[in-house]
Formats: C-alpha cells, structure tokens, sequence
C-alpha cells in the first residue's frame, strides 16, 4: 500500500521547494566564472566533440554535455545539475529521521535548504555538490534498505569529482574513531538508542555494489559513447591527493573563518551541541561530533583546501545544531508572556544595535571625520547596557528561565535573519554582484557589455551580430572564452602578430598596444574584480560583513576596434575607462 500522507511529509516538500527555489532564482543573472567556465567549456567540447577532454569532473561534464547538445548552452544550463544536486540535499536528513529525531531532521532539513554556503556551492558550475550531495543520498537510501538506489546515487557520486575524497575520508575516519570510542564505553553505559554504526552495516551489499557499477557503466560511459569517462575518476582520486603535496589553495585562516561569518546560527549552537555530547548518552551526538572534528582536521591540514570542502563540515554541524536548537524551544504555559517579552526585546535592541553599528562602520570606511563617532560608541554601549538590564529585571522579577530563553530565542532571530541575508549574497541576488568566500576566482564584471559592444559593432557593419573577426591576444580567461562562445570568428593568441587588421582586438589592459593605437580605437573595460582576502584589516572585514564592500584587485581589458568600423572612422579616439 501506497504510505499515507502526513504533515511531516508536507514539511519535507516545503523544505524542498525553498531548496529549489534559493538555488533556481536567478540562476544566470551572473557570468561564469574562470572556475566554473571552465568545467562549462569542457562540456561545451565535449557536446560537439566525442573525443574532448574529459577533466576530474566526469560526472559534471558529461551530465551538462547532454544539455548543450542542441546549443543550448546557457549559464543556467551550465550550472542546472549542481543546483538541482543541491536541492535534493535538503531532503537526506528524512532517511535519518530516527536517528535525528523527526523534529531536529525537519528543522536541519531548512537548515540545509537554506544555508548560505551549500546554497554559494550548489549555484556554481562543477561538480563537488554533485559528489556531496549524491554520497548523502547513497547513505540515506543504503540506511533506509534501498539498496538499488543507495547503488546509483553512490556511482553518481564517484564521478561528482575531487570533493568526494574528503568526504569519504572523513566519514569514514568518523566510522572508526566512533567504533573505537563507543567500545571502551560498551561495558560502563551501554546504548541509550540505535547504535550510528548502523549506518554502515547494510545488508545485501552486493546489490549496491551492482548498481553502483551499472550507473557507472551506463552513466560514466554517457552510455558507451565516451569510454574514457570511467577513467576520470582516477583522474578525480589524483587531483585529490595532488592537493596534499602541491601549493596551498584557500588560507587556513580564511577557511576556518567562513563558516563563522555565514553560519553563526550552525557554527554557535553546533559548538554548544558538540560539548554537550561530552557528557551525555545520544550516540547520535557523539557520532555528529566526532564527524565534526574528523571532517575540520582533514579541511585544516590539508594544503589544497577549497570553500567546497566546508560543506563536509556544514553537514555535521547543522546537525549538532538542530539538536541543540530544539532542547531551547520547549516553552512554560505560565512563562509564556515573560519569555515572549524579552525575546521581542532582545530583537529591537540588537536590531538596533546592529544599526549603530553599520553607521560606526560606514563612517569609518570612508574616513569620515573622528568627531561623529563618540555618539555611535555611547549608543551601542546604552543599547547593550539597556538589554543587560531589562534580561536582569525579568530574571529577578518572573524567572530565570524566562530571561535566558527569551534572550536566546531573541539572538537566535536575529542571527538567522543575518544568515538569510548572507543566503542573498551568496546566491548572487545582491545588486551589483557581491564579492563571497566561496568564489575561487575572480567576479566577473562588464562580461556582458564587452560581448554586446561586440554584437552591436558587427550588427552596425554586417547586419549580423556575429560576423567580425575578433583575436583575444595575450588573456587566459576561460570567462572571456564562454561569453564569447557562440562567436566563430573568435581566435586566440599568446602575442599580437605583425600586421595585425583583425576587426576587433582584445588586449590586457595593463599593456600598452601602440601598433593598434594609431588604427583602432580602444575602450578600457573592467572584465573581473579579485578580492586580496590575505591582507583584509579589521575594518576592512566589518565593512565586508555589513555591506560587503570589499577592496581587491582590478583586471581590465582594452577592447579595440579597427577605425573605420566607425562612420567618420579613420580617426582614432583616446581610450576611455567602463569602471
């Protein structure tokens, strides 16, 4: 029989939607990056071309080559199966739900679905949310006895890319310390629940072992057109463990401050949870914890790491995290009001703390004069000393219980609406674009107008949008390469030849080209902006926090066009900068 409806059921579904509709809306209102252009590319080449180059993404590049197949090769078909990868994540934690508990299983179920950094991921071209979020779903239906569908989604995994190896790591180390801790405590505790190592102790192993095999089979061959498909997953395994010898990726510093920065709800009551399991019997926490510490140390230690290899970290954390929220939201019938009260409280005066504190910040950025300051500092110290006061008052007067969870569900609102507002500028919903901690490249900037300026010339001469010669000289941007994509005419080149006559000429904007000057006309145009994280200063991170202004590096482009593409041409103007 069919299984009955429930509300939890319901819950689940809206929880999904949310998860589609974070990572769908607006899916291409901003370029590809270089990173993300070129797993695109390789798709790209690889829809026209059978025997292209296949990278350590297999399942990425083959899965978004089906796509371009008719030319539709879009930005959001470029980063369609991430996103969608993404969104099924938000339902794993309904195959866990015993282990969880069904009300912390619901609430991480939003919590992923909404999470700024698995949101950033899961709207990136490439493959490390398809490798995360398919090992979840393997696991989920390998503990819920769907041994067929644990099979496929554990061979979707494997070609998802290098994220799978610190996953697979760090779950399984968390698999053995957890095995070791719990059987030294066998004798004294005995289990207070379902034992974790339950997850791994599936029956009919050979029947995922089979499906894993068919899916990779039929889906790494993109079936049995590319051969060589399956091999990229050693290609993956290699670009893994060339990250433990080769230069550092992401700063250890920085790496450990993202989550921080964008998950303060996950990373402070994640925390609490984790120490609470040092003294209690739930073997679900302890296992979380130490998955927790497994999966930060791989991260910390390791050279190469990149903001993809955090989501191993998010996902134990909001598990913590939705356990431990959940033991604060019980609610006394005759402390309903005193603890309702200080909650709406707390929530105006860190509203308007938090005011206070972007003026103090803006003021300072822009170096405003030192005598508007002081009237900030006694504000903030009034609002602070003002709460403090009022939670002191309730607490003396009704109950401490009120006061404390009051004030807690107060925080609590307030840094979930900050963690919304960073799910914004992660999904690029910020107008302009906002520079973030989980792009691993430059922030594309005036892609777009250099490419339409382009059009708009050809369409002034030919009638065609596509139909002048255009050499990129001396530039390596896979950005740059998939904006200009549906361009035949499009040749690039280390060096400017002799005797250059192209129609149109793309040059870096930091050399000077004066055998164009004198037959072309140029036009700087800033193509990217890259954020120098390693040398932010105190300010400079508050400023990122709040408004997410953020210095860096500009790179510019000189776009030239031949004089007499021009009426009047023939004369050659100064070259003007788009900022």
């Amino acid at each position: 029989m069919p299984q009955k409806m429930t509300h939890e059921h319901l819950l689940y579904g809206l929880a999904l939607t949310l998860a589609l509709a974070v990572r769908f809306i607006w899916l291409d209102a901003a370029p590809l990056t270089d990173q993300e252009a070129g797993w695109a590319l390789q798709a790209l080449h690889l829809a026209g071309d059978r025997s292209a180059l296949i990278g350590a993404q297999p399942g990425y590049v083959l899965a978004t080559s089906q796509l371009f197949m008719f030319g539709l090769d879009s930005d959001f078909l470029a980063r369609f199966w991430p996103a969608l990868a993404g969104s099924l994540l938000a339902i794993t934690p309904y195959f866990f739900r015993r282990l969880l508990g069904k009300e912390p299983a619901l609430l991480l179920a939003f919590g992923l679905a909404v999470d700024p950094g698995l949101v950033a991921l899961s709207r990136q071209a490439g493959g490390p949310m398809l490798a995360g979020a398919f090992l979840m779903l393997a696991l989920g239906a390998g503990y819920a006895g769907r041994m067929v569908w644990a099979g496929i989604f554990a061979g979707l995994a494997l070609l998802g890319g290098p994220t799978l190896w610190p996953g697979l790591l760090g779950l399984g180390l968390a698999g053995l310390i957890y095995r070791f801790v719990e059987r030294r405590k066998a004798d004294e505790e005995g289990a207070a629940e379902e034992a974790v190592p339950s997850l791994l102790a599936w029956p009919e192993l050979r029947t995922a072992a089979a499906a894993a095999a068919g899916t990779l089979l039929v889906v790494g061959t993109l079936f049995f057109q590319v051969p060589r498909g399956i091999g990229a997953i050693s290609a993956s395994l290699a670009a893994y463990l060339a990250g433990w010898g080769g230069p550092e990726g992401m700063p250890a510093g920085i790496w450990l401050l993202t989550p921080v920065l964008y998950q303060p709800v996950a990373v402070i009551f994640g925390f609490w949870g984790g120490l609470r399991s040092l003294f209690s019997r739930s073997n679900m926490d302890r296992f979380l914890s130490i998955w927790l510490l497994a999966a930060f140390a791989l991260g910390l230690f390791y050279p190469g790491r990149q903001p993809s290899d955090l989501a191993w970290v998010i996902l134990p954390l909001w598990g913590l995290a939705a356990r431990e929220i959940l033991r604060h939201m019980s609610l006394d019938p005759e402390l309903r009001y005193s603890t309702l009260g200080v909650m709406a409280l707390t929530v105006v005066l860190q509203a308007f703390e938090a005011l206070n504190l972007a003026r103090l910040i803006s003021n300072l950025a822009v170096g405003l004069p030192n005598q508007g300051y002081p009237q900030f500092w006694v504000s903030i110290a009034a609002g602070l000393t003002l709460l403090i006061f009022l939670v002191y008052l309730v607490a003396w007067g009704w109950s401490m219980r009120a006061a404390g969870r009051g004030f807690l569900w107060g925080n609590l609102v307030m840094l979930g609406i900050y963690t919304l507002g960073c799910t914004a500028s992660a999904a690029g919903w910020r107008v302009p674009r906002t520079t973030e901690l989980w792009q691993t490249s430059p922030l594309p900037q005036n892609v777009d107008l250099l490419t339409s300026s382009i059009a708009d010339l050809s369409r002034w001469n030919t009638s065609q949008p596509n139909e002048l010669d255009v050499v990129v000289a001396g530039l390596d941007s896979p950005a740059l390469r998939w904006a200009l994509r549906s361009d035949p005419r499009v040749e690039s080149v280390a060096a400017l030849p002799g005797g250059m006559r192209s129609a149109i000429v793309i040059t870096p904007g930091d050399q000077q080209q004066p055998v164009l000057a004198s037959a072309y006309r140029g036009q700087n145009v800033l193509l990217s902006l890259s954020p120098n994280w390693a040398s932010f200063t105190v300010l400079d991170w508050l400023n990122w926090v709040i408004f997410r202004v953020s210095p860096g590096t500009q790179q510019k482009v000189i776009l030239w066009a031949r004089s007499d593409l021009f009426s009047g041409g023939g004369v050659p103007v100064s070259s003007q900068t788009i900022p």
